[in-house]
C-alpha cells in the first residue's frame, strides 16, 4: 500500500449529517425532477413533430407564400426555426416578447412579401444591397486602424492629465 492510501485508511470518514427520512425525501424529491424533466422533453418531441407536419403542408401548397404561427415561448420558436432551416425555408421571428412573439415562414425567394401583401406592390420592391467602397468612406479608423487627429489629441490629454494626477499624490506623501 502506497503512503497516501496507508493515510486515508487511518482517516476517520465524516459525520453522517442527514437521517434515513431526509435521504428518501432527496431520492423522492430527484426521481420527480426526472419524470417532470422526460415529460417536459415529450412534449417537445410531440412539438416538433406537430411543427414538421405543418411546415410539410405548407411546403406542398403552392396557393401560400407565407404561414404565420401562434404565439409561442422560446423554446417552440428554437425548434420552428431548426425545422425552418432543414425544410429551406426562410424564417422570422415578429412581436413583442412574452407578449405576443411569433414565428413567420416565407417559401425561399419569396422575401419580398415581409414588405407588400398585394401583386402591384411585390413588382415595386426590389431588395438592394449598398455597398460603398472603402475609398468613399469617412472614417478611415476601420480601413487603416490609423486613429484621426483629434482622437489622438484627446488621447494625449487624457495621459496628461493622469501623469499630472499622479505627480500631485506623490508630492503629498
Amino acid at each position: 500500500m502506497d503512503l497516501l492510501g496507508s493515510i486515508m485508511s487511518k482517516m476517520e470518514k465524516p459525520p453522517v449529517t442527514t437521517t434515513q427520512a431526509q435521504r428518501e425525501a432527496k431520492k423522492k424529491q430527484i426521481e420527480e425532477a426526472k419524470k417532470t424533466e422526460r415529460k417536459r422533453k415529450g412534449m417537445l418531441l410531440k412539438f416538433r413533430k406537430e411543427a414538421e407536419t405543418e411546415v410539410q403542408k405548407f411546403m406542398k401548397d403552392d396557393v401560400l407564400l407565407k404561414k404565420q404561427f401562434p404565439p409561442m415561448n422560446e423554446v417552440q420558436r428554437s425548434i420552428l426555426h431548426d425545422v425552418a432551416e432543414v425544410a429551406g425555408l426562410v424564417c422570422h421571428a415578429f412581436g413583442e416578447e412574452g407578449v405576443d412573439r411569433h414565428i413567420m415562414l416565407f417559401k425561399e425567394g419569396k422575401r419580398q412579401h415581409l414588405f407588400a401583401d398585394d401583386s402591384a406592390q411585390r413588382a415595386a420592391v426590389k431588395l438592394v444591397v449598398w455597398c460603398v467602397s472603402s475609398s468613399l468612406k469617412t472614417d478611415k479608423r476601420s480601413i487603416r486602424g490609423d486613429p484621426s487627429p483629434t482622437i489622438r489629441a484627446k488621447k494625449r490629454r487624457q495621459r496628461d492629465e493622469s501623469e499630472q494626477e499622479g505627480r500631485r499624490r506623490r508630492r503629498r506623501l
